[in-house]
């Protein structure tokens, strides 16, 4: 595996654990009635994104490393399906919630989409790719 590979890998890796760790602080938090009041609640409920950032931060940072034209292709290629995989999933869900009741979707729900989408369709292109 290339180092810039590897060091995305591994910003993803820290930046997905760090999402993890901070979104379930603050579920717990609200459920137990220990979110902090005023401006450190709007501080505390903002939190998840911040890893969210980093995410988005590691991708652009991998994408101005990758000296490889070819893997950087591959890897754009696959950003681009999995997002396109994950706004279809959100479409139908918000159609479903329009004309057929269902609940809506909770907000936490369209990063991990992606981050779920982004994982199956790299594995994919990368094995396809080899």
């Amino acid at each position: 595996m290339p180092k810039s590979e590897w060091r995305y890998v591994v910003r993803m890796f820290v930046f997905m654990v760090l999402y993890v760790a901070v979104l379930w602080w603050v579920v717990a938090a609200s459920h137990n009635g220990g979110l902090p009041d005023g401006a450190l609640l709007y501080l505390a409920a903002a939190a998840p994104a911040i890893p969210i950032l980093g995410a988005i931060w590691a991708v652009l940072r991998y994408l101005s490393e990758e000296e490889d034209e070819y893997r950087r292709f591959l890897r754009v290629k696959a950003f681009v399906w999995s997002t396109g995989i994950a706004l279809a999933i959100m479409t139908v869900w918000g159609s479903l919630q329009q004309f057929a009741a269902v609940p809506p979707m909770p907000p936490m729900y369209p990063f991990f989409i992606f981050v779920v989408c982004l994982a199956i369709v790299q594995t994919a292109t990368l094995a396809r790719n080899r």
